[in-house]
């Protein structure tokens, strides 16, 4: 995969790094605990290292979705309304999927986020669903963007006792259910897990003509 800064990003850039981001079914619960823990370790790669040093509790992220012909510009409008400076698109999946894809990745950050395990500064969607146009391509993107803010925020790891309790909690609560809530169990510990895991191994890096100074 690969990141950019929003600011001078050029369509043939962008589809460079579009032809390398990977495909994700999200047929069962297996491939959609995969999806979401791509989208986990997408993050920990952006706060950990891709910026050259440690920057858990400064980053804001933003989770959206677009068709090949219009990623760029969802990623101009991140930039435009939310002020985040770069972009990463992360994860393809079919288009008769990118919402629920959507809002499978947007529903764990809310969750994490709401029991105080993300490892973040913020997770800027305000929306607990994928929204908006839907492409009209067979296939779509799933992006991120994200800014870093000058200030830190006090970030935390779940201890494993709250990952128990919360994959409880996750299928008792109808916030969750028809998303996260279908999982089994099993799966839903193993995806919590992995918001403890900061380092991480997804091939992130910067497009060549898009590192930061």
């Amino acid at each position: 995969m690969r990141a950019y800064k929003i600011s001078q990003i050029e369509q043939d850039e962008l589809d460079e790094g579009l032809d390398r981001v990977s495909y994700f079914p999200i047929r069962n619960g297996q491939e959609k605990k995969e999806l979401i823990i791509h989208a986990i370790g997408t993050v920990h790669k952006i706060a950990g290292s891709l910026h050259g040093e440690d920057l858990h509790g400064r980053i804001r992220i933003y989770v959206g979705r677009g068709g090949t012909a219009n990623v760029l510009a969802r990623l101009v409008a991140s930039n435009r309304t939310r002020g985040h400076q770069f972009g990463v698109p992360f994860a393809l999946c079919d288009t008769s999927d990118i919402e629920g894809a959507e809002t499978l990745a947007i529903k764990m950050f809310k969750l994490v986020e709401s029991t105080g395990g993300l490892c973040i500064k913020s997770f800027d969607n305000i929306a607990e669903a994928g929204m908006g146009y839907t492409p009209n391509t067979p296939q779509s993107y799933l992006y991120m963007t994200w800014r870093v803010d000058n200030y830190e925020s006090a970030v935390g790891r779940l201890t494993p006792t709250e990952i128990q309790n919360i994959a409880d909690e996750v299928r008792e609560n109808a916030r969750w259910q028809g998303t996260l809530g279908e999982l089994s169990r099993q799966l839903l510990t193993s995806i919590l897990k992995h918001t403890r895991q900061w380092s991480s191994a997804v091939p992130l890096i910067w497009h060549k003509n898009h590192r930061p100074e």
